[in-house]
């Protein structure tokens, strides 16, 4: 009989150590299912939806919770669960009492029991909150043209596009900066002095350079022309190196280009007939590429024109001047043989180049109105420094530190040249797609120090160029917009377009709904920052691009 009641307790003792580790065992959470940035809901018996996410990257559960009843915009409360299961908030809330009580259950989900106040009084409702998705900040994914997607770069060097009439087309120069003016007047008279020769057949010639990467499409291309007043300049600058490496290393294929140099004796307007010349030599540089496209896997609908300086007025002159717009003293010839059509020489080519967008870095144009509606899908990104005196901000004279100042007024009133600001404002004023970042108080070569290193600026035309070159890009292979559903109480936003999403990413905020094209968002009341944003891919190339909107006021 004693061992039969021994074993009965030592039973019953066992059952009570079974319990107590079942119990203990169950009031705790368990980290795995509730992942970091794991994102759980549940209904209440009200009708609206708890939202708990874990944000914090440690041993312990905490993070924060929010109601959501439809509206845009919630204040979230934060949390930590304790040993036993139970979360506590972090402050007062009127729509979340302290102590809920958290629960792991089976197949993935988490028992919550909520204080809920009826007609009665408090009662305490049991609510299951189950997995959502893990929120997401898109790191994951590295888009070519916005990330940098490899380290090693392909060179082709002195490729020979073509030939023509003229003085010479490169003059290799140590970066000038401002503080060295003297050496700068110096090559000047040099290379007029060399204009003055007789003009023979030049060798035109470019380096292309690739991305070392495995792409299965097509790439863009930026055409890169580099500055130096038409006198001197080549296509391996410093400034040339820099933009070069930020682009190739993104995905582009980027064609750095020499053309004819050299300003012959004949009056202001010989400057014109010199652009006109560069012009041409861009064109028959592009014509090469799109005959060569295959070999550098060039897309020959995403060719972009981008230069500084002197680069950068041919590029917008190449970009916007048709053959019904050519200089007056080209059609006059000023005493010398006319120098041709405005297409490709000596190629018959005649291809009607589509340019997608141009960059242009301290430039101008002879004048504005050869801006016109029919350039409307041309796309301008212009830097400048406000106190420009070598290219005016504004227009004028070029070389204005050379000038006396009643000899400038005089020369300007027959001749001048427009620069970043009034092409932006007309582009504005005939609303065209334009972007302009000036410089204030900098000079010519903004981005330069006076000892010819580069200063903080760099760092912006860097990051503006890339932008503005990623979303000509996407807008041209993800051919679809994120738009903001009008006429809703909630945060709704909608892909419009032929493109698919993979992935809805959300900053200040979280998804609280979604399907392929649609997504509902909580924003979080007093976040700076209030962004959507949709990874999508295209239906032909496994290349992802980004999508994005941003609200404002919350």
């Amino acid at each position: 009989m004693m061992d039969f009641k021994r074993c009965r307790a030592h039973v019953f003792l066992a059952l009570l150590m079974m319990l107590a580790a079942y119990s203990c065992r169950n009031g705790q959470v368990d980290n795995r299912e509730f992942p970091l940035n794991g994102v759980f809901k549940g209904r209440l018996s009200d009708g609206r939806t708890l939202f708990v996410v874990r944000s914090a990257d440690s041993l312990s559960v905490s993070g924060y919770a929010f109601l959501y009843d439809g509206t845009a915009v919630v204040s979230p409360v934060s949390f930590k669960v304790d040993s036993t299961g139970v979360l506590r908030f972090g402050q007062e809330s009127d729509s979340l009492m302290p102590d809920l009580k958290l629960r792991r259950t089976l197949g993935g989900r988490l028992k919550l029991t909520v204080p809920h106040k009826n007609v009665v009084g408090w009662e305490r409702q049991k609510i299951r909150l189950e997995y959502f998705y893990t929120l997401d900040d898109g790191s994951r994914y590295v888009i070519p043209y916005r990330d940098e997607i490899c380290k090693d770069v392909i060179v082709h060097s002195d490729v020979e596009y073509g030939r023509a009439s003229g003085y010479y087309s490169s003059q290799p120069t140590d970066t000038i900066s401002i503080a060295k003016m003297d050496l700068f007047r110096k090559l000047i008279v040099k290379d007029l002095a060399r204009s003055m020769a007789r003009r023979t057949e030049v060798p035109l010639h470019m380096d292309v350079y690739e991305p070392d990467v495995e792409s299965p499409s097509l790439r863009p291309v930026v055409v890169f022309l580099h500055g130096g007043a038409f006198m001197f300049g080549d296509k391996r600058n410093s400034l040339q190196h820099t933009m070069t490496d930020y682009l190739v290393r993104r995905g582009y294929v980027v064609a750095s280009v020499n053309y004819r140099l050299g300003i012959s004796f004949g009056g202001l307007f010989s400057v014109e007939r010199t652009i006109y010349r560069g012009v041409q030599d861009v064109r028959e540089a592009m014509s090469y590429l799109i005959e060569h496209a295959n070999e550098y896997r060039i897309d020959i609908n995403q060719i972009y024109l981008s230069g500084n300086s002197a680069g950068a007025i041919l590029s917008l002159t190449t970009a916007f001047m048709d053959a019904d717009e050519v200089f007056d003293s080209v059609k006059k010839r000023i005493g010398r043989d006319d120098l041709g059509a405005l297409e490709p020489a000596p190629n018959s080519d005649t291809e009607k180049f589509d340019i997608a967008g141009v960059v242009s870095m301290w430039g101008g144009l002879i004048d504005t109105v050869v801006i016109t509606e029919r350039d409307r899908d041309i796309p301008v990104l212009l830097f400048h420094g406000t106190a420009d005196d070598i290219v005016p901000c504004e227009s004028g004279l070029p070389f204005q530190v050379g000038f006396d100042s009643w000899l400038y007024d005089r020369l300007s009133e027959s001749w001048r040249l427009y620069g970043s600001a009034p092409i932006y404002r007309h582009m504005r004023s005939m609303h065209m797609p334009v972007s302009y970042v000036a410089f204030p108080g900098y000079g010519h070569e903004p981005q330069q120090t006076d000892d010819g290193g580069v200063n903080e600026n760099m760092a912006t035309i860097l990051d503006s160029t890339g932008v503005f070159l990623y979303s000509q890009v996407a807008r041209h292979y993800a051919p679809c917009e994120l738009k903001k559903v009008a006429g809703r109480s909630e945060a709704v936003y909608a892909l419009e377009g032929s493109c698919r999403p993979v992935v809805w990413l959300v900053d200040g905020g979280i998804v609280v709904e979604q399907s392929d094209r649609q997504v509902s968002v909580a924003w979080f009341a007093g976040r700076e920052k209030h962004t959507v944003r949709a990874v999508v891919m295209p239906d032909e190339a496994e290349v992802y691009y980004e999508k994005s909107f941003d609200e404002h006021g919350f």
